[in-house]
């Protein structure tokens, strides 16, 4: 059950104004120490380039888990998957993995509520 919200509250791409007024905190509490948990990888970056095939490379901007700061991860289409999610460079993103290959469904808006709660952990890396 736990993991079902986890993923619908990840799939809904929710700014801060609906998170705060939808979320009580302590379920934000609860999503956000699921995530970190449960993520190989959780940080914010932006993306430097899109090749022709739609992976997007994407510069580690600032590191939650498993990444460091200056690292890149690219980011492959997977439109069977999630659908097409496109990139463009200079947009800024929230990732968060949870599979060994990560992809463009790992990729959230850079206003995606998770990302101010990861910001208040106070553990950057």
């Amino acid at each position: 059950m736990r993991v079902l919200l986890l993923a619908l509250c990840l799939l809904l791409p929710l700014g801060e104004a609906a998170a705060c007024s939808c979320f009580t905190p302590e379920f934000r509490a609860k999503t956000t120490e699921d995530a970190i948990n449960g993520a190989r990888v959780a940080a914010f970056g932006m993306v430097t380039e899109v090749s022709a095939e739609g992976t997007a490379r994407v510069r580690v901007e600032e590191s939650f888990k498993g990444l460091g700061v200056g690292e890149f991860i690219d980011l492959p289409q997977a439109v069977e998957k999630c659908g097409e999610r496109a990139s463009r460079p200079g947009e800024a993103t929230l990732l968060i993995i949870f599979s060994e290959q990560a992809t463009a469904c790992d990729k959230y808006p850079a206003d995606h509520y998770l990302l101010n709660e990861f910001r208040q952990l106070g553990k950057p890396q």
